[in-house]
Parts: structure tokens; sequence; C-alpha cells
């Protein structure tokens, strides 16, 4: 037998019920599902390299049902391991990215590049690659595991918000 819950019956009753409603509404909103979350790795993750090798790797961006419109990436390596040849824009922010900042410091093994999109961004942005970079790998250096680290990544969102729920995957290169 089922009891019909008035606002003269106990409080109590009356504040669950009302908490209940609120909840299934928050779930019928999508108010319960957990953030979008953008991933940003250095792909690939694993590379086998002989002294003196050149080696290419992409910094790949998946937005994860977002919109970019802008991004900078850090990244730091061991200088006396790798130099850094050459960065080239990858095609997240379509065929003629604006490059806001280029600046590698092959001295303390340091990149920071900043790119943007030209004209409006659609959401969502197709995964694609952020960047492609080209490292020298020293010659006379000892055999062991080196890394590339991704160190800090700051994305726009086609509103020019800031992402802030950003996954960072680095790669690791054998010698």
């Amino acid at each position: 037998m089922a009891r019909l819950i008035t606002t003269k019956g106990p409080k109590h009753l009356l504040g669950i019920a009302t908490l209940l409603a609120l909840f299934l509404v928050l779930a019928a909103c999508g108010g319960t599902q957990a953030p979008e979350v953008v991933s940003v790795r250095i792909s690939p993750e694993s590379i086998k390299a002989e002294v003196g090798q050149q080696i290419v790797v992409s910094v790949d961006v998946n937005p994860d049902g977002r919109g970019i419109s802008g991004g900078e990436i850090n990244l730091s390596f061991d200088p006396e391991i790798f130099t850094l040849l050459g960065v080239t824009p990858g095609g997240l922010f379509g065929s003629s990215p604006l490059v806001g900042v280029e600046a590698v410091d092959n001295q303390s093994g340091t990149l920071v590049y900043a790119l943007a999109r030209r004209g409006p961004t659609s959401a969502p942005t197709q995964a694609s690659t952020f960047a492609e970079l080209t490292f020298q790998v020293s010659g006379g250096v000892p055999a062991g595991r080196y890394d590339l680290l991704v160190t800090r990544v700051g994305l726009a969102d086609e509103a020019f918000r800031d992402i802030l729920d950003i996954e960072l995957t680095s790669a690791t290169v054998e010698l």
C-alpha cells in the first residue's frame, strides 16, 4: 500500500523526496557526467634509437568533444642527449595556423611552442597533431632511457576559455 507524502506529513520525508527529485533532474540533464578530459601525448610513447640518429615525434591532442582554438606546449629534454632540430605545426589548428611563440633552447633543453587557429573554431575539433618535433641524438652518449617530457600545456576551447582538464603523456627514448 502506497502512502502519499504531503506537507502535513513528517517534514524529513518531504526533504528526502525533494532531494531525490533534484537528483533525478540533474541526472537527466547530464549533471552527473564526468568532465571531458583532453589528452595530450607524445607519440610514439616509447622509441628505440641509436647514437647519431634523428627521431621524429608528434605531440597529439584528443579534444574529447571540445573545440580547440589555440594552445601552448612546454617540453623538456636532456640537452646532453638531444638537440631539437625543428618544430612544425600539425593539423590540429588547420592548414595555416598562427605561430605565437617558437622558443627552442637547446642549451637548457626546453621548448615553448604556441599556435592558434585562423578563423572560427567548430566543436568538436577532431583528434590531431599539435606539432611534430625532430630531434638529433647526440654522439658518444651512454646507453639508457631518456625522457621527452610534456611539462605544461595550455589550451583554449572554441569560446577561448581555458581548458582545465588535461591529461599529459610523455615519451621515453631508449638508446
